[in-house]
């Protein structure tokens, strides 16, 4: 199995169930949107956004772009336990926020296609 497959796969798991728990409205997800002082709408619309990611992730073409927003999104979940003092779950979000880079990085082509047959076009005189 390729490391790239693995990296969609972890990611789709873990966005994918990160947004099914808070659409499921799961006690644990409530509490600490009420705890953060955040509206459950938004915990609903992150939930939406998770899970759309963990689906497009696998998406060609897209992926890349789906894989920079899920690097948002971790990287607001990050702030915001920072914020609150919840230091062990803001150092597993960076991690797997490390994972989400890493695999956007090499899906980077999607987003900036580069010349990798020779065939660019001659520089303009």
């Amino acid at each position: 199995m390729s490391p790239l497959l693995l990296e969609r796969l972890f990611i789709s798991l873990v966005f994918g169930l990160s947004g099914l728990a808070k659409l499921a409205g799961m006690e644990f997800e409530v509490a600490a949107f009420e705890r953060w002082g955040f509206p459950l709408g938004a915990m609903y619309a992150i939930g939406v956004f998770e899970l759309l990611g963990a689906l497009g992730i696998w998406i060609d073409r897209m992926s890349a772009f789906v894989g920079l927003c899920l690097c948002a999104l971790a990287s607001g979940a990050i702030l915001t336990q920072v914020v609150h003092g919840d230091w062990i779950m803001a150092c597993v979000t960076a991690v797997i926020l490390l994972v989400v880079c890493h695999y956007t990085w090499r899906q980077r082509d999607e987003l900036f296609p580069s010349d990798r047959n020779g065939d660019e076009p001659p520089p303009p005189q």
